[in-house]
């Protein structure tokens, strides 16, 4: 059976080495110049190879030890004994022994005891799956309570995800403080750690022996730009000038550009895809438009009208659902109606029109300040007596790489270019009409900044072209 693997890293070689093992002929293609990926080396002045981030190597890492010995490097194993210390209101507190730790000072008695019942309930959870459901400040405060959480935990993991954990499930903490535990042994409980000399890649470079060796095939510099899929199968992969067919096909790179790989995937697997890059939102319906003539008026056929629920949101908030509703047109010659002419002419008023500001940062190195509207409708008086009923509308452009808040900048935009050949327009519209409460302005502008830390990055890397003044 041959096998093509898309990705030089520590995923693909360690799956390479392993399939080849089992008889399995195995060609593997990187991109770049060197395996590792973000497992790589750095090169230093004089030639020695050091870890891109650094990955300790537990004494307990007993599968990764016994991998070592396998490709009979273990030699090339060092470890040492490790000493932790805390800094806490500008001094390092060591906390290397039970009488340190007893002497913390942040920490009262009975904060001491919690923390201590925290990290050893955790080493009896054996359905961590359900972790993955609870936020890990909510687990932490639960376990350690909240003098504990506010001098110990949360400093510790703002350092660690840049400032926001919202996202983060309580299997983050739990991990490691089993495989921490894992690492102290013996009378005096010690902990230690090594590291491999030269870093990771001297494990990369003996499975890399090994598959060339069982007659597997590694191509650096060698870009792959899509999988060939032929009856919903992977059948090879397209190169720059040939096309490599392949019995089975295994992506490891990341969900965007394993996206971008496939685009002749079915329309539902690809939806799949999408859907599963949205976490915390679930899709709850995906709504189509049944009347032509409105079909006809939106002026394309290429849209997504999506009812999210965001998930992390308690059940009762105003912003937990909401309508989700995109629009692109490829070549342009026109900025096509905008919300206010929609909603006017469906029955609704328009109580209010704001310009806002999207200020975005996902924590994950995605950052933007979109210029964007905040609109407020209501249905037109029908009576002596009017409902109640209030929903918010946010929109904003996205116009030959550049984004605007309004439709004269859009038209601005969009005349720069206006007959270029990846000329496009995209309108991104939520709606907040599923709850019977209306959210407030700052509600929705909230609601709105989390969903698009989550959808821009995919329709950047995704969906919208790449574009060049």
């Amino acid at each position: 059976m041959r096998i093509g693997i898309i990705g030089g890293g520590i995923m693909g070689i360690s799956l390479g080495y392993f399939l080849s093992r089992q008889g399995v002929e195995v060609e593997i293609f990187e991109a770049s110049s060197e395996l590792g990926g973000l497992a790589g080396p750095l090169t230093l002045a004089d030639g020695s190879n050091i870890d891109r981030f650094y990955h300790a190597i537990l004494s307990s890492d007993r599968y990764l030890r016994q991998l070592c010995d396998e490709l009979n490097i273990a030699d090339q194993l060092r470890f040492r004994e490790t000493r932790m210390g805390f800094y806490h209101q500008d001094k390092i507190y060591s906390m290397n022994s039970m009488v340190e730790f007893l002497r913390f000072p942040p920490l009262g008695w009975i904060d001491r005891f919690r923390l201590g019942l925290t990290v050893l309930y955790a080493q009896f959870v054996r359905d961590w799956q359900r972790l993955e459901n609870i936020s890990v400040e909510e687990w932490l405060l639960r376990w350690s309570g909240r003098g504990t959480f506010d001098n110990i935990w949360r400093p510790m993991l703002r350092a660690k995800f840049d400032g926001s954990f919202d996202d983060v499930p309580a299997t983050y903490i739990w991990a490691r403080l089993v495989r921490m535990k894992s690492t102290r042994g013996g009378a005096n409980q010690k902990e230690e750690a090594g590291h491999l000399l030269g870093g990771y890649v001297t494990l990369l470079k003996a499975m890399a022996r090994q598959i060339e060796a069982a007659g597997g095939k590694i191509h650096l510099n060698c870009p792959v730009q899509k999988v060939i899929i032929e009856q919903d199968q992977a059948r090879g992969v397209q190169l720059p000038y040939e096309v490599r067919p392949f019995e089975a096909v295994v992506v490891t790179s990341q969900l965007p550009i394993f996206r971008r790989l496939v685009p002749d995937a079915s329309q539902d697997y690809l939806e799949y895809l999408d859907e599963t890059d949205l976490t915390p939102y679930k899709v709850v319906s995906k709504e189509k438009i049944q009347n032509p003539d409105t079909l006809k008026a939106l002026g394309t056929e290429d849209y997504i009208q999506w009812i999210l629920e965001d998930t992390e949101q308690a059940a009762d908030s105003p912003a937990k659902d909401f309508l989700l509703f995109i629009t692109y047109y490829k070549l342009p010659d026109r900025v096509p109606h905008v919300p206010e002419e929609c909603w006017t002419g469906g029955g609704y008023q328009k109580l209010g029109s704001e310009a806002i500001t999207f200020e975005i940062n996902n924590g994950e190195g995605f950052a933007a300040n979109v210029p964007a509207k905040y609109l407020l409708f209501a249905p037109k008086k029908t009576g002596l007596w009017q409902g109640g009923e209030r929903i918010p509308n946010l929109y904003f452009f996205k116009v030959n790489g550049q984004y605007a808040g309004n439709r004269e900048e859009a038209r601005l935009a969009l005349n720069k270019n206006l007959f270029g050949r990846n000329s496009y327009f995209c309108k991104v519209e939520l709606v907040f009409y599923r709850s019977s409460i209306t959210p407030s302005k700052v509600q929705a502008v909230a609601a709105g900044e989390k969903l698009l830390g989550v959808i821009l990055p995919i329709l950047e890397n995704q969906h919208w072209p790449d574009w060049e003044d």
